[in-house]
């Protein structure tokens, strides 16, 4: 059992969010983001446990997370995911983070594919490979074209697609925009 550092829960989301507070509009929810996944807990966790004592690995993993958030290093990247049209989708260095707007886009695909027989999907630049994951999510009979010019960003919009179970609709292609298409 790993030795506590005497520091609660509660204690350690508002230290946090001191820290956060002159570097992230979103302070309060991204340290109890960072101290979940410190925890290996969800964030309801820290609600119900806020007087639980925190471990000293965990703490100390909180506290770099804290520092590097600071630095700007965005929240999915440190927790290595990111949810997206209602998915999970892993994230790193190597793509950029889905963000909310993008999914008027996803939401306009689907809309427009929906009209269409045996529709194709070709996403340019796919990173995590959110959009075309997405669209097929909720298109049983849509496949799709995925290109990126980063070999890493194609290997985690392959992990992406394999978790979801769209795989077998969506071949990737390592191309500069449109170059191998």
């Amino acid at each position: 059992m790993p030795h506590s550092s005497g520091m609660t829960i509660k204690d350690s989301l508002k230290w946090g969010h001191e820290q956060l507070l002159l570097s992230s509009s979103s302070a309060r929810l991204d340290a109890e983001l960072l101290l979940a996944h410190a925890l290996g807990q969800p964030v309801t966790f820290l609600l119900a446990h806020d007087e639980h004592s925190i471990g000293w690995w965990a703490l100390w993993r909180y506290r770099r997370m804290i520092a590097k958030r600071k630095e700007g290093m965005p929240v999915a990247y440190l927790v290595g995911h990111k949810e997206f049209y209602f998915l999970d989708f892993e994230v790193n260095r190597h793509v950029l983070v889905p963000r909310p707007d993008t999914e008027r886009l996803v939401e306009a695909a689907i809309e427009r594919l929906c009209e269409l027989q045996n529709p194709i999907l070709l996403d340019v630049g796919t990173g995590s490979g959110c959009i075309a994951i997405s669209a097929l999510k909720n298109i049983p009979e849509l496949t799709a074209i995925a290109t990126d010019i980063s070999r890493d960003a194609l290997c985690a919009a392959r992990r992406n697609a394999r978790r979801h179970g769209v795989a077998d609709r969506i071949e990737f292609i390592h191309s500069d925009l449109l170059e191998r298409v």
